[in-house]
């Protein structure tokens, strides 16, 4: 009994280690010290490098399972699907452009937009509010270049974002004498 058991133990944990390890492995999110210089920059976010093939590799198999960068330091793993955002006409102008919608096993829902821009993550349900994942430089209102392999991606709480400098105002554009 005490050898099944030891045996079965081992089988797991080497089942685990080898899990953790092609995930490892296969992972797109490398963690990163640098960070461009950005005017409205969260209070807190941890930065990663992404490798843009890989992904567009993993997002080309439906269903992916994909490990997105939480605030927190920690990978979560959703299972994602192509999801139609753009009607048929833009759709086809612009083929680019794709949208993906998944969740966790943990209640959360992502939204995740791909264009020649980058990525663009949106996780709500998470029991600390939404948190987003982005290309550093689009926080400074910089749509920049392309999107490249290597590219500083933040993921942070929608939360730590500062205020808006400037007030928001519904109601189309002001125009001077009316």
């Amino acid at each position: 009994m005490k050898r099944i058991l030891a045996v079965g133990t081992l089988a797991f944990a080497m089942t685990v280690a080898g899990r953790c390890a092609a995930t490892d492995a296969a992972s797109v999110w490398h963690a990163s010290q640098a960070s461009p210089a950005v005017a409205h920059a969260p209070s807190h976010y941890m930065a990663y490098t992404l490798d843009l093939d890989g992904l567009k590799r993993r997002l080309a198999a439906s269903p992916a399972r994909l490990d997105l960068p939480g605030p927190d330091g920690v990978m979560h793993p959703f299972d994602i699907t192509p999801a139609s955002a753009l009607p048929a006409a833009l759709a086809a102008k612009y083929p680019d452009i794709r949208s993906y919608q998944g969740s966790d096993g943990q209640g959360r829902r992502v939204r995740l937009d791909l264009s020649p821009k980058g990525l663009k993550a949106a996780v709500y349900g998470d029991p600390k509010g939404v948190w987003l994942v982005q290309r550093a430089t689009t926080l400074g209102g910089d749509a920049g270049g392309p999107a490249a392999d290597g590219d500083v991606y933040w993921s942070f709480a929608r939360n730590d974002l500062p205020s808006s400098p400037a007030n928001f105002r519904e109601g189309g554009v002001h125009r001077e004498g009316r």
